[in-house]
């Protein structure tokens, strides 16, 4: 299976547990769903953004790879501290319902999207030792 299909069928199971999780123990009717929503939408952006930014850099130099990654990280940072601060400022979200989803489902998006980073890795090994061609080969 394809990285980039595995880590977004691993985004969309994410978000379908989360979902289903507040809907069936009843927490839907006891939190403010916009909140909530609002939360889960900019960390699964965040890890979405940043996926396909080490996809597009995968084969790339080295020192244009960490350019892309590192800077796309510094900037998908930026957006979203921004973001978070418009939300929180603007009083549109439940500072304490926004905060505790966001922290939750920001480090649930970051172990998948690392993970999904050694998956990458490993496939292109795989791939890489099975005899298909290869950027690196091919240089």
């Amino acid at each position: 299976m394809k990285p980039v299909f595995d880590f977004f069928l691993k985004m969309c199971i994410l978000a379908i547990l989360f979902w289903l999780s507040l809907s069936l123990t009843g927490l839907a009717e006891a939190i403010d769903l916009r909140s909530v929503f609002w939360a889960w939408l900019i960390c699964a952006a965040n890890a979405s953004v940043g996926y396909l930014l080490y996809e597009y850099a995968y084969h790339k130099g080295n020192q244009e790879f960490y350019k892309i990654v590192l800077g796309g990280h510094g900037v998908r940072a930026l957006l979203t501290l921004s973001s978070v601060a418009w939300l929180v400022l603007a009083s549109a979200v439940s500072r304490e319902e926004f905060a505790l989803t966001f922290f939750a489902l920001y480090f649930a998006h970051l172990i998948l999207e690392v993970l999904a980073y050694l998956k990458k890795n490993q496939f292109e090994k795989r791939s890489s030792s099975n005899g298909a061609s290869s950027t690196f080969a091919n240089r």
